[in-house]
């Protein structure tokens, strides 16, 4: 687990934040938009703001879209964010991390009358019992034609979430991992999956 996204719409400017943990060697900072010309900065833990995106034409999500990217070395451990402008646009932001914690926080996924996800990680560099995950679900049926939308939570005094039994079909989920490091700094990491539940 080594990615970290987010995504929305703005008109203006708007601010995203994310977090880095301790330990981690490096990150790259992706914003994927429409947009040639948003104006991009990102701002550390210390307040201190900097530029430095490189941009790329990149048509992978939005057609005629653009690639904005840097890459920090060694960065601090803290909430990050950044900082975008732009009259009107589609973002995502994908964070990249080079840490520890990606190989040593899991995530098991069963499917038997539902799907079972279940959350663990290596006591020695994550606190177990303070993972969170929110999951996005959007069901497609077997006609491809999405018929419903829903967001599960999974609280800190259980590490396993249940998503029901919608149907044969599709089951496109974004899974958003929320915790702490054994040194108390927060990370966070997305998982983006699609499962096929036929019928039983």
């Amino acid at each position: 687990m080594q990615e970290y996204y987010y995504g929305g719409q703005y008109k203006g400017q708007t601010k995203v934040s994310f977090y880095v943990e301790d330990g981690v060697e490096r990150i790259v900072i992706r914003w994927l938009s429409q947009n040639k010309h948003t104006k991009l900065s990102f701002v550390g833990p210390n307040g201190q703001s900097s530029i430095g995106f490189s941009t790329t034409k990149d048509s992978t999500l939005f057609e005629g879209g653009y690639l904005h990217r840097t890459t920090i070395d060694e960065p601090e451990a803290g909430k990050w964010s950044v900082q975008a402008k732009s009259p009107k646009e589609q973002y995502i932001l994908n964070v990249t991390f080079q840490s520890p914690v990606n190989e040593h926080l899991m995530m098991n996924l069963e499917k038997e009358d539902n799907i079972q996800l279940s959350f663990s990680g290596n006591e020695h560099y994550v606190m177990q019992d303070n993972i969170t995950a929110t999951v996005a679900v959007e069901f497609l049926d077997v006609k491809n034609k999405i018929i419903k939308k829903l967001s599960i939570t999974k609280s800190r005094d259980t590490n396993t979430l249940t998503i029901p039994n919608l149907g044969a079909g599709i089951y496109n989920v974004t899974i958003n991992i929320k915790g702490e490091t054994k040194n108390g700094q927060i990370y966070n990491r997305t998982i983006l999956d699609s499962i096929y539940l036929g019928n039983q």
